[in-house]
């Protein structure tokens, strides 16, 4: 159904409404109120429900290129005139230009003003304002004045009387139609502004930074032109501030960062473009930003940009710390390599001394043999010290680890270096008298700084230098920022401030006496690298000529002072030298009750001793050293054979030696077992692994010697007799 015209029509004069209603029923117009003053008109205006407002916005919503009005208009019946609601908001309203006083006899309506009566002016401006409908005004009179008084209130149209259809026809279409136009324009107005309040929501509330850059020239220049709150706080800079300012001007590093290169491409191709974080620096400020660049269609570059400083610190923290596990879990896999690798060189290097300790002694003093045999002797125990330093490393080394004072040690190596180095390398001390004790092994403690020590000798050996030992007290430990040692005191510490190549193992360890002990061995030798520095500490890696160096030095060092719950901080610059750090927990002073030993008894006797190895060479040297000195020997490969001869007949045998690793069952589950089926029988343990030694002893195991392979055959004897002299109670002469 097409919708017809609805009409309001404002006139005080009833022969007008008349003249007027007669003409729009020739148009098939439908008046649907008559009132006789603007008071009236708004009370009515107001009184529709505003269910019916939507059918203006429908009928007006018809396209221009419909067929005519007229012809809708005709073929429009009186029963759809009839059933069509007569209480919608008007099309368009008739609008007397003389209006000037309240008809009372136009409706029923109450007016709810009383003391003022609205002219046509005002009328239609409240209508005009509040209700958007289109008025067109009712002219008596055709003079100048009239006419310019009409214009001065814009209305839609005017008509003059009397009336003409043709006229009122095409000024009511196009009124209809500014009015649908003038919809249109505040629709747009308003979408826009509502668009400019969501941007300007977006723009101050978006997390990133945004800046708007105007261009000047072909990209000579960004003049800022806007920022937005957070990127105020980014910048710690106020939007004022910015404002009208050349980008050169308020960032001076903007040239080396590479953005300005980005908005010129940005500006040029119209393409969007990803900066990448990047490190910005300048007086003011040292930050990585990250930007997003992008061309608005006035011209103007826009940055989306973000502080990143605290992600990359926090990636480079992240990589840092997955190297230093890296590194933890590769020292440990060839750790255990090296005890395994330790533990088997054990085996071969005992019967091989052994079997030398027994020719030695059977060799004339002074005969070709015997001199042979010495330097045999010399290579074995030089193996077995080499396989000291491999458990070292492993940390599986036996340690006697008891509180001690570190300056004795110290002097013992300066005196040792000094007549080691040649008189072209200076030595220089500073150790004073009083410094916390430390919990360390003595020997293990030498064999460290003695490494340092050669180490910083083959750096200055070709040039004259400097070694420096110089050992102090803490009460701080050491502190670091991005792997760099720093005094506990320095502050503001800046990217700039570190430039040299520095290493450290784990810089965060506690001591319970509150003190720390620091020991720095330093050389102006030809210093490390970066590369080189990140390698030190890996076993048999060595810069040194073929001879000079096994490469362990390094990793032993790294070993003994983890094993002492230390650390290591290595500082180098190419040319300068090397110095190295060892960080040692201080623990308190304490007494010790001295324990005097027992003259041992000669070591040889006749009892009888159970033999276990599963390595047949090693348990044959056994039996060979102990026959030597007179004892009777059973010798079994097979632990579970073992057992079951031992349960078979326990008082037999008077002392078992077993071996820890081996098939079938280990050497603490076969004491355990020896020790249920003979309470009182002496057991000793041997092992190439000593890191379990004390815990072996400890332990519920029925241990009650343990000693680490390869053993001198008299310490071997010696170990055999005290525990026979301890269990028996007469035992043999």
């Amino acid at each position: 159904m097409i919708k017809m015209t609805k009409v309001m029509i404002v006139e005080g004069d009833d022969s007008v409404i008349k003249e007027l209603k007669m003409q729009l029923s020739y148009l098939y117009c439908d008046v649907i109120s008559t009132v006789g003053s603007g008071e009236k008109a708004l009370d009515f205006l107001s009184s529709i429900s505003d269910e019916d407002s939507s059918l203006l916005d429908e009928y007006r919503s018809i396209s221009d290129d419909d067929s005519s009005l007229l012809d809708e208009y005709r073929s429009i019946s009186d029963e759809d005139i009839k059933s069509y609601p007569k209480t919608t908001i008007p099309d368009v309203i008739f609008l007397d230009i003389g209006l000037n006083k309240e008809d009372s006899c136009s409706t029923n309506i109450t007016s709810s003003h009383v003391n003022h009566l609205m002219d046509a002016s005002e009328t239609a401006k409240e209508i005009r304002d509040k209700h958007h409908i289109p008025i067109i005004f009712i002219v008596r009179h055709t003079n100048e004045d009239s006419i310019s008084e009409v214009k001065l209130d814009f209305p839609f149209g005017y008509v003059l009387t009397p009336i003409s259809t043709r006229e009122l026809k095409v000024t009511i279409d196009v009124a209809i139609y500014t009015a649908k136009i003038e919809a249109e324009r505040i629709k747009a107005q308003q979408e826009l502004k509502k668009s400019d309040e969501r941007y300007k929501a977006l723009f101050d509330n978006m997390v990133s930074g945004v800046a708007i850059y105007e261009v000047v020239g072909d990209g000579e220049d960004f003049i800022f032109a806007d920022l937005n709150k957070a990127g105020e706080t980014i910048e710690n800079q106020k939007r004022e501030e910015l404002i009208g300012r050349s980008i050169f001007e308020v960032r001076p590093g903007v040239a080396e960062f590479g953005l300005v290169d980005t908005f010129r491409k940005v500006f040029k191709t119209g393409e969007p473009y990803h900066h990448p974080i990047n490190l910005y620096k300048d007086d003011r400020v040292t930050r990585y930003y990250e930007n997003y660049v992008y061309k608005l269609s006035s011209g103007e570059i826009v940055a989306l940009f973000r502080d990143e400083t605290i992600k990359k610190v926090s990636e480079d923290e992240m990589r840092r710390l997955e190297s230093q596990l890296n590194h933890a879990q590769k020292m440990e896999a060839i750790g255990i390599m090296a005890g395994g690798i330790a533990h088997d060189f054990n085996n071969i290097l005992f019967p091989i001394i052994g079997a030398a300790e027994m020719l030695a002694e059977d060799s004339t003093e002074g005969s070709t043999q015997k001199l042979f045999i010495s330097e045999i002797l010399k290579a074995g125990y030089r193996a077995k010290e080499l396989v000291k330093q491999i458990l070292t490393f492993s940390r599986q080394a036996d340690q006697e680890m008891t509180p001690l004072s570190i300056q004795p040690i110290l002097k013992e190596i300066i005196k040792l270096a000094r007549s080691m180095l040649p008189s072209t390398i200076k030595i220089n001390q500073y150790i004073p008298k009083n410094c916390c004790m430390v919990n360390a092994d003595p020997t293990q403690v030498h064999q460290v700084f003695m490494n340092l020590i050669i180490n910083a000798f083959h750096a200055m050996e070709n040039t004259d230098g400097t070694l420096t030992i110089k050992l102090s007290e803490s009460e701080n430990p050491p502190v670091y920022i991005d792997n760099y040692e720093i005094a506990q005191s320095k502050s503001d510490i800046r990217i700039d401030d570190i430039v040299k190549n520095t290493t450290f193992d784990n810089p965060k360890f506690e001591s319970a006496s509150g003190k720390y002990l620091c020991i720095e061995v330093s050389d102006t030798g030809v210093g490390m690298d970066k590369a080189t520095l990140q390698r030190i500490f890996e076993p048999y890696f060595t810069t040194k000529e073929l001879g000079k160096g096994t490469g362990l030095g390094l990793a032993v060092v790294h070993g003994i002072v983890k094993r002492c719950k230390g650390d290591i901080v290595v500082t180098s610059e190419l040319g300068k030298g090397t110095s190295f750090k060892i960080y040692l927990p201080g623990v308190e002073q304490t007494t010790f009750d001295t324990i005097e030993s027992s003259t041992l008894k000669k070591a040889t006797g006749s009892e009888t001793i159970l033999v276990v190895d599963d390595e047949p060479v090693v348990a044959k040297m056994f039996g060979q050293i102990l026959k030597r000195a007179g004892y009777k020997v059973f010798i079994e490969i097979d632990s579970l054979d073992a057992l079951e001869n031992f349960r078979e007949k326990p008082d037999m045998y008077d002392l078992v030696i077993t071996d820890l690793t081996m098939p079938g069952i280990t050497g603490e589950k076969l004491c355990a077992a020896l020790k249920i089926a003979k309470p009182n029988i002496p057991v000793i343990l041997c092992t190439g692994f000593s890191g379990k030694a004390a815990d072996l002893e400890k332990n519920n195991f029925g241990i009650d010697r343990v000693v680490m392979k390869p053993i001198i055959s008299n310490d071997l004897l010696k170990a055999v007799r005290e525990l026979l002299d301890l269990h028996l109670p007469h035992p043999s002469p």
